[in-house]
């Protein structure tokens, strides 16, 4: 997996309950999250765990149930975050996770390598919330791995943008330009470019 989710971390609220929609939310955000040129857009359900222990398992959780593709389930008597933690050395994952991972088992596997691929999170209300300063090191991290399995597409990105641009001139009665309006964006380019041809004559 790239991405692995700390289950009981994710899912338990500041009750102390366990709530299987709060992993399907966090789930849903990376499969479904976009951005422009630049950015991640999504992530497969098959590139992400989520690690939990089989005394979670309830046949009655609708939610639950709709995760088992992507549950790693763990013994009842051993510790989360002991496979969590090998999982994640062995596969070079990220992990969506609160823990500090102080207790005397976690220590022993919670290397610096592992511990500077997790994404921190927060709740609001039911909306799940990322870091944004982990995300940016974990989008950073598939620019420099190109076949880590993600879906980077800055041209697609870019084409998202114009196609937002034109609709957003359109709205405005058309005032701006969607080339200005592009600009005005930031986005540089909009269609790929040909090999070995650029407007000024030198190559691209």
């Amino acid at each position: 997996p790239l991405l692995i989710i700390d289950g009981a971390n994710v899912a338990t609220n500041h009750a102390g309950y366990f709530d299987a929609q709060r992993l399907l939310r966090c789930v849903d955000y990376f499969v479904r999250r976009s951005g422009l040129s630049g950015t991640v857009r999504r992530l497969p359900r098959s590139r992400i765990s989520v690690v939990l222990n089989e005394n979670r398992y309830d046949p009655s959780d609708e939610a639950l149930l709709s995760l088992e593709d992507v549950i790693m389930w763990t013994p009842t008597a051993k510790d989360d975050d002991v496979f969590l933690l090998q999982c994640a050395a062995d596969h070079e994952s990220w992990v969506v996770t609160n823990d500090r991972w102080t207790d005397h088992r976690a220590l022993r596997h919670a290397t610096q390598d592992v511990r500077k691929r997790k994404i921190t999170y927060a709740w609001a209300g039911s909306t799940f919330a990322p870091a944004s300063d982990d995300l940016r090191r974990f989008d950073s991290s598939a620019k420099k791995s190109p076949n880590c399995g993600l879906k980077y597409e800055p041209e697609r990105a870019a084409a998202d943008g114009a196609a937002r641009a034109e609709r957003n001139a359109l709205a405005d009665g058309g005032c701006l330009s969607s080339v200005s309006l592009l600009l005005s964006l930031g986005v540089r380019e909009v269609f790929p470019r040909r090999k070995g041809r650029s407007s000024s004559g030198n190559s691209a």
